[in-house]
């Protein structure tokens, strides 16, 4: 049940991003001083709209990357234990 309350959580933040990255990009451009107007508001969605793909497709580009480092680790494990073995057997 945990696990179930946590994906949702997690799915409805990851849905949210982008809305919350144009809020605080708004809010850190009015807490500096500078007036928000109506154009400057516009390009900062229009901004946080075309970075909204990347950010989609960040996850998977991370978990491949893992995979990769997984694979590899593996690879280099087992090659150890063969040349361990082989030279184990040479020796004895």
């Amino acid at each position: 049940m945990r696990l179930v309350w946590l994906r949702a959580v997690l799915g409805a933040l990851f849905a949210c991003t982008p809305s919350l990255v144009a809020v605080a990009v708004l809010a850190a451009h009015t807490v500096r001083g500078r007036p928000l107007d109506l154009q400057t508001a516009l390009s900062v969605v229009a901004a946080v709209n075309l970075l909204r793909a990347p950010l989609f497709s960040l996850p998977l580009v991370l978990q491949s990357l893992q995979a990769r480092v997984r694979v590899r680790v593996r690879v280099r494990v087992r090659v150890r234990v063969r040349v361990r073995v082989r030279v184990r057997v040479r020796v004895s």
